[in-house]
């Protein structure tokens, strides 16, 4: 049965989708030598230097087009204080919100020095070689390994990611792995406050068709950590073979097969390449449609495939 122990304050819902007052306007005073880092379907993130405090940021804002907004304002908001409230190192930290003079919201937080997990994989893609595409299988378990950690964190403070996939996994120049992107993340039933609406009850279907849970392409009400454990199943069997389990030319064709088609296990697709002993049932295991029948917990999972990691290196060694 999954249970994740909730720790912590509960999340005040209407205080997460406050907007900001309009005298709020900082970002054209305190902000200079904009340059793009990533642009996404909502908002677009900068890099710019905080004349302030004599540092370097990452600078996120909505879209031009959709800056007058109050929901995607909400949005944008919402992401900022749900990521400074997270006392995770994994995740970001968030220094300002505030507005533009145009009253377009942003919000300014750590700088991260590296490259996502997606673009990682990109690079090897690029090689054209099927023995190459995918990660060495002892660097794709550990930076896996590293993300449900922070995620396991996360769900104890009472929230599910809800868009775990390589784009969202960062890995930095000294190694360390980081969650991004909370902006979809949803609040576990029991750690929701009394009072106020949320903007995530009327969401519907969200995230990655690609590394999308089945009760995410049910378009369930309520997520629980297991629908991160079966997202970030799916980024470590691309990891290992290179592909995603499903993948169609259209997204509804690709949420019916998430919903009904049997997963091919990892050793079959990656039949070039060696794969650790176990790691076939793992992934079967992290991607079943039933809920039930996951990894109880992140911290299971986590520590499931560490013990893998670990086998990995003594081989090695040997």
């Amino acid at each position: 049965m999954n249970v994740t122990v909730y720790e912590g304050p509960a999340w005040n819902m209407a205080a997460l989708e406050g907007l900001l007052p309009r005298h709020m306007l900082t970002g054209a005073m305190r902000y200079e030598n904009f340059a793009p880092l990533g642009t996404g379907g909502k908002a677009e993130v900068l890099r710019c230097r905080d004349i302030y405090l004599e540092r370097e940021v990452a600078y996120k804002a909505l879209h031009p087009s959709l800056a007058d907004s109050q929901i995607e304002q909400q949005m944008l908001m919402r992401e900022a204080r749900i990521t400074a409230g997270l006392n995770i190192r994994a995740v970001p930290k968030v220094f300002e919100i505030g507005r533009e003079y145009s009253g377009r919201p942003y919000f300014t937080m750590e700088l991260l020095q590296g490259r996502s997990l997606h673009a990682h994989l990109e690079a090897r893609r690029a090689a054209a070689d099927p023995a190459t595409e995918a990660l060495p299988a002892e660097e794709a378990v550990a930076i896996v390994v590293d993300a449900a950690r922070a995620l396991a964190q996360a769900h104890r403070a009472g929230l599910v990611h809800g868009d775990v996939k390589p784009e969202n996994i960062f890995v930095g120049d000294d190694g360390f792995v980081h969650v991004i992107d909370w902006g979809l993340a949803r609040i576990l039933e029991q750690a929701r406050s009394q009072g106020g609406g949320a903007l995530e009850d009327g969401w519907g279907r969200q995230g990655s068709a690609l590394f999308m849970s089945p009760e995410q392409a049910a378009c369930a009400p309520f997520l629980s950590p297991a629908s991160d454990i079966y997202s970030l199943g799916v980024v470590l069997y691309e990891c290992l073979t290179g592909r995603v389990p499903f993948q169609a030319t259209r997204s509804e064709d690709t949420l019916r097969m998430v919903a009904t088609a049997n997963v091919v296990p990892p050793s079959a697709v990656a039949a070039h390449r060696p794969l650790p002993p176990g790691v076939d049932a793992f992934c079967l295991r992290a991607l079943a449609k039933d809920p039930q029948r996951r990894f109880a917990t992140m911290d299971e999972f986590a520590g499931a495939l560490g013990d893998h990691y670990h086998d990995l290196l003594v081989r090695f060694e040997r």
